[in-house]
Parts: C-alpha cells; structure tokens; sequence
C-alpha cells in the first residue's frame, strides 16, 4: 500500500498537467438528515422504531475531461455511518444507550455541470455510487438486524454548490448533497432498512486553469 500512495504522490505534478484532467483533492462530509430505519424488526417495541442515523465521510476526489460546462467526477473514499438507539428491553426503569457503527469503501462516479465566473464555480452534479462494508461493531441484543445487514449497497447521489479558486492553482469547494440507497440493507417481514442521507462536504486541492 505505501508503494501504491508513493507512486501516486509522484505523480500528481503530472496530472495537474494533463488537459483532461480539471481538478483533485480530498473531500469530507457529514450528513445533517439521514433516515431509512423503516421497522425492520418486531422488537422495536423495546427500542425506538426510529434510530438515530449519522454518517462520515472523507477520500479523494478528482474532476476529468473537463470542459466549459461539463466534468466527469470520481469520488473514492471511507464512510463511517453510525445507528444510535436507546433501549430497554421490556424494562422500562432501565434505558440505555446503544451505537452500532459501520465502516464502508466508497465509489461515486457522476457527472458535473458547472458555470464560471472569474474564481467562483457554481454548480450541480449527480450519478451513481457503491459502498463496501469492511468492519462494523455491533452492541449486543440489537446482533439478529446488523449481523444479517448486507455489505454491498448501491445507490444515487445529487448535489449542488459552489467553489472558488484562491490562488493560480488551487481551490476550495463546498457542495450540499442528496445519496439513496437502491439496496436496502436489511429486510425482514416487519420492515426494512434502506439508508438516505442529507449532508453537506467540503473539498479542497488543485486544479488546472489551462484547461476550461
């Protein structure tokens, strides 16, 4: 893996360069809204029917083939999403707090449509995206939903904002986005879930004026 990031390092100067790539960075994120726990189990009478939902994100992004309104975009990245409810098991004297966490490898690939003016950046971008599951951490009695949870998703992502660049090459952006899961990630005959998020990120690297 250092080998790998070692190459890669060597050759960003090159690819600032090339005409058909517009711009990379790193990026991160954090939803505002996220929901989907739609009564997936029976014994949501012990705990809340609707769990409490946030997600992390951060990775690299990079923006090719530009053109005057047009960029192809690729985001690959970790998310961390984490479900959070409070439980009492037919105890109602005794709650508690409970956090299942959830790491993913992610991909998006969309396309952008820009307008620029001088430094600034306005624009909107949407496509399709994939997360992995590679590890989760699950509180016990909740086990019979996560431990069952798929660990491929697919799904949609949206967004819209705005960048400005704030030197000859480099450049800072902050979009609000929209991602729906099309798999949902666990089913049983009471519900299911099926992760939706609301968020907004940031993002920051170089970019290539020469190419418009």
């Amino acid at each position: 893996m250092k080998k790998y990031l070692a190459v890669l390092f060597l050759l960003l100067p090159l690819l600032i360069q090339s005409q058909t790539f517009k711009s990379y960075g790193i990026k991160t994120g954090h939803s505002f809204d996220a929901s989907g726990w739609e009564h997936p189990d029976t014994l949501g009478n012990n705990y809340h029917n609707k769990a409490y939902i946030s997600t992390f994100s951060m990775g690299l992004f990079g923006e090719f083939f530009g053109q005057k309104y047009f960029n192809g975009m690729i985001d690959l990245g970790y998310k961390w999403r984490q479900f959070f409810f409070q439980y009492d098991l037919g105890n109602p004297n005794d709650n508690r707090d409970i956090r299942n966490a959830f790491n993913y490898f992610t991909l998006a690939i969309t396309e952008k449509v820009k307008v620029e003016s001088g430094r600034w950046n306005v624009h909107m971008y949407a496509g399709v995206k994939t997360e992995l599951m590679f590890s989760k951490n699950i509180e016990r009695d909740i086990q019979n939903i996560f431990e069952n949870s798929k660990s491929l998703l697919y799904g949609f992502t949206a967004g819209a904002g705005f960048s400005k660049r704030f030197s000859q090459f480099w450049r800072i952006s902050f979009d609000v986005y929209f991602e729906r899961d099309l798999t949902k990630m666990y089913e049983s005959n009471t519900g299911f879930i099926r992760n939706q998020e609301i968020g907004v990120k940031i993002g920051v690297g170089p970019y290539n004026p020469a190419k418009k």
